[in-house]
């Protein structure tokens, strides 16, 4: 399962296909989800403090090592993975939120990918 304090194992959903799909299916899963996770990040963005946010996004998703974002930012490595955490919680809840109707072009649901 998908656990919040996890923030890699939710980004590497994103990517991730069964082995039986076709490359065109997997492909097609992955820039849906990848879809999802944008709608879910723009939507949720507004509800968290801009250096909360920043903290997130630098050390999740443009993978800057906590260590280096503490001591450039000098907000403590604890506030950081609270930051993480309380986004990555937060983005899943809008994810699971996601109505297919909301995208064009939606694959099936019942895509095991």
């Amino acid at each position: 399962g998908l656990d919040a304090a996890q923030p890699v194992d939710f980004l590497d959903w994103l990517q991730q296909c069964p082995p039986s799909s076709t490359q065109d299916e997997q492909r097609a899963v992955r820039e849906y989800r990848q879809e999802v996770f944008q709608w879910a990040l723009e939507r949720i963005q507004h509800e968290f403090q801009p250096t909360t946010w920043d903290a997130f996004w630098q050390t999740t998703l443009l993978n800057e090592p906590i260590e280096n974002y503490a001591a450039r930012s000098g907000v403590s490595r604890g506030a950081i993975y609270m930051a993480r955490s309380r986004v990555m919680a937060r983005l899943r809840d809008k994810v699971g939120e996601f109505d297919v109707e909301d995208a064009p072009q939606a694959p099936r649901r019942d895509s095991t990918c």
